[in-house]
């Protein structure tokens, strides 16, 4: 299901099967933004944020941030809560942005914003919805095992649905990886993009922030080096990922200089590399490989056109009639 619906990790389609074989481990030690189950050790702390919630324990800790579980006292409902543990100005402004851009958008493959706003001390609090689920990353790592071509595909669609919202809303996300993809925990409902912290508006396309912000792995050339962004460079990260869920191996592999390098004098790769297997039809490899194109004008222009095409290979493999 598409447009109009969602789509989740696993369906009654008998083709949605996981196909056992060993995958490499990726990258060690990422963060988890959620939990992997709803935790009941809430009420046993009092600390209560914005008069409206009851912080509870830690569910993960970034470079400017911490994750929370909370509940609501007006419904009690499990939030998740992110708050600023660097208390510089400009780390305000940032989470600030991010709560705001991340307000404009509507759409079950988002995490939703309940509520932000500034605390005693100054920082900012942002309150979500709380995801039961793990980070793709560590979805992909639980089964040890590469997933079969149509798994990787819907799970690839959840993304772009919620890119689609996130685009329309006049937002590039910028850093869309495995860690900022969470995968529902008994394998049904909507995976949903999460960390909106590198965002940023449509209409500035900023890149030059003095820094690299977001994941060299999975970021478009254009990015890498300064320039502007905009939908395009989001469709590249969601190609990188579903590449890497594919071959159990990133398209651009070395370390983060020899990537910058190899990803500014590429015209992008040719094939996808699986040295183990190669299970997937020629026309999905060449959808995955026109969003890794170095030239975002030969890429497909929108997330809708990529959900089209995506969806295209599906319809046609139902049928029997894709060429291998």
């Amino acid at each position: 299901m598409s447009r109009g619906g969602t789509w989740t990790l696993l369906s009654n389609d008998a083709h949605d099967t996981h196909v056992a074989r060993r995958r490499r481990s990726w990258l060690a030690g990422r963060s988890v933004v959620v939990t992997t189950r709803t935790p009941t050790s809430i009420d046993q702390h009092t600390r209560e944020i914005f008069g409206r919630y009851v912080l509870g324990p830690k569910l993960a800790r970034g470079a400017f941030g911490t994750v929370h579980v909370a509940r609501s006292l007006a419904t009690n409902s499990v939030v998740a809560v992110k708050l600023q543990h660097v208390s510089d100005a400009k780390r305000r402004d940032e989470f600030e942005r991010e709560a705001r851009l991340l307000a404009r958008v509507h759409d079950p493959h988002v995490v939703r914003l309940i509520d932000f706003g500034t605390l005693d001390d100054g920082s900012i609090g942002v309150v979500m919805e709380f995801v039961e689920g793990i980070t793709l990353t560590r979805y992909v790592l639980r089964h040890q095992s590469a997933l079969d071509w149509r798994t990787a595909v819907g799970i690839t669609l959840g993304v772009l649905e919620g890119l689609h919202a996130v685009h329309e809303a006049g937002i590039v996300h910028r850093d869309i990886k495995p860690d900022n993809v969470m995968v529902p925990l008994r394998g049904v409902g909507p995976v949903k993009i999460v960390d909106f912290g590198v965002a940023r508006s449509a209409a500035t396309g900023d890149s030059a922030t003095g820094r690299l912000m977001g994941s060299v792995a999975y970021m478009a050339p254009e990015q890498l080096l300064g320039r502007h962004v905009d939908a395009r460079a989001d469709l590249y990260a969601a190609g990188a990922v579903l590449y890497e869920l594919l071959a159990t191996q990133l398209p651009f592999e070395g370390s983060v200089a020899e990537v910058i390098d190899r990803k500014r004098h590429s015209a992008g790769p040719v094939s996808i590399e699986n040295p183990m297997q190669r299970d997937w039809p020629a026309r999905l490899e060449r959808v995955v490989l026109s969003l890794l194109r170095n030239d975002p004008a030969e890429r497909p222009d929108s997330a809708l056109a990529c959900i089209e095409l995506l969806e295209d290979v599906l319809r046609l493999d139902r049928r029997g009639a894709l060429d291998r």
